[in-house]
């Protein structure tokens, strides 16, 4: 049942119920300037000069809240017709926690920004986040301090920009200062750069007000051994990180296609399987193909491109005139098919004194019949070296090869069309010419000693 206050139940400091376990004291002792609550024989309440405790006697704010010991976790719960709405309080392990009970709803804090209220902080209910300006009353800038920085971190809302050590972001993302990106991810990247612009989507860029060789604008690392060097002074380096030129590579390139000339698309070197083709000017000068033919082609496209070649005393030690099919030597314009301005040299082999075949080598055959006879054999004539020609000289050492003949075998070929050796005495010479595998050689020059 309810107390009821009676007449001879109220004195100048206290107002209790029947058994006096739950009373309101004023001033317990003279002068203390407190107002006791308590319940059940235990003391609940106090209000002194300072504030009012809860589970304290010596309020030390306005409030006061005090659990009994370290377990006690004190918590101020919010109720809306009896249901549960939220709390606050410290929670067992001496957190402070601030719960919102309602399902799906936020935990708010606002402040007064020159008579506005302004959203600042929200934990997010209804979808798990933390968020920071969701609302159109936010206060658009988030910043967050350091020892030595007032913009350790910095959100301007207003511009949609973050920077880091900066208080004037002019990008999406500014930092002031070294940036690190660390992963132990095997199989992944550390980072990754996305745009999804279509059109002029831009990756990366660096920027430096280095310009030197000490300016490394960017390095790429394996191992802590360098791979790749970009410098101020525009020269990039792989595999070196001293490079000579705009690019040097330490180690092999692998080409595709082409090796182009910049702003010029029909000048290259071009590679395929086997083949280099170089080509200038849409010209195809040089071709080096490997696959069954094994050779170098100059001016493969049968243009009018002739070939120069230099030496130290002539501009023109050998000369092509593509566009009349001649060669010159030592001369810029031929006038015959070949033409040789200068003297020419054919060797002279071995002098001879014994019987010998002649060989592709050869050219001028000298041959010494004073000790004895014998013959140089010519080879078989063949289609393939039609054009061949030989000079044969005979010029004995002494005076003793009178009766010793010189004898030119045919080699099963017939000489002038006859299927007959030449003989020559001492001093006689002849000029002999292939003219294919059918006709066999012909003279095209003799020389008889006079008896």
């Amino acid at each position: 049942m309810p107390t009821t206050l009676n007449p001879n139940q109220v004195n100048e400091d206290t107002l209790q119920d029947a058994d006096a376990d739950t009373k309101v004291m004023v001033e317990e002792s003279s002068d203390e300037d407190k107002i006791r609550f308590d319940t059940a024989g235990t003391e609940r309440v106090i209000i002194n000069s300072t504030g009012v405790g809860i589970g304290t006697s010596s309020p030390t704010e306005l409030l006061t809240i005090n659990g009994a010991d370290d377990n006690a976790m004190p918590y101020i719960d919010f109720l809306e017709g009896d249901a549960a709405r939220a709390k606050i309080g410290i929670n067992s392990s001496n957190n402070l926690e601030i719960l919102q009970s309602y399902t799906n709803k936020h935990i708010v804090f606002k402040v007064n920004d020159a008579g506005t209220s302004r959203e600042a902080f929200r934990m997010d209910g209804a979808v798990p986040e933390v968020v920071v300006n969701q609302t159109g009353d936010s206060l658009v800038d988030f910043r967050v301090e350091s020892d030595d920085n007032t913009h350790m971190l910095f959100v301007d809302g207003g511009e949609n920009k973050v920077g880091i050590n900066n208080d004037s972001p002019s990008t999406a993302l500014h930092v002031v200062g070294k940036l690190q990106i660390d992963s132990n991810a095997s199989g992944d990247y550390a980072a990754l750069i996305d745009n999804d612009q279509s059109s002029a989507g831009h990756g990366m860029k660096i920027t430096s007000d280095g310009t030197g060789t000490g300016t490394y604008l960017l390095d790429i690392e394996a191992a802590s051994t360098t791979l790749f060097r970009f410098r101020g002074d525009g020269r990039l380096g792989i595999g070196t990180t001293t490079p000579g030129q705009t690019l040097t590579v330490e180690g092999d390139i692998g080409i595709g296609t082409q090796l182009v000339h910049k702003g010029d698309s029909d000048t290259f070197i071009e590679f395929s399987d086997d083949e280099i083709n170089i080509e200038v000017g849409g010209r195809q000068m040089i071709k080096m193909e490997e696959a069954g033919t094994d050779k170098i082609i100059l001016n493969n496209d049968q243009a009018n491109v002739d070939l120069q070649v230099k030496s130290d005393g002539h501009a023109n030690i050998l000369r092509t005139d593509a566009a009349n099919d001649r060669v010159g030597i030592a001369t810029n314009s031929p006038g015959s098919t070949f033409e040789v301005v200068g003297s020419v040299s054919f060797p002279v082999g071995t002098l001879r004194t014994g019987a010998y075949t002649i060989t592709e080598d050869d050219f001028c055959i000298v041959a010494d019949c004073n000790s004895s006879a014998f013959t140089l054999t010519l080879p078989v004539a063949t289609d393939a070296m039609a054009g061949r020609i030989y000079t044969i000289k005979r010029m004995d050492s002494g005076n003793s090869g009178g009766g010793n003949m010189l004898t030119i075998s045919r080699n099963g070929k017939n000489i002038d069309n006859v299927a007959g050796d030449v003989l020559l005495a001492n001093l006689d010479a002849v000029v002999l010419q292939c003219i294919g595998a059918l006709g066999g050689w012909i003279r095209i020059g003799a020389f008889l000693a006079p008896i």
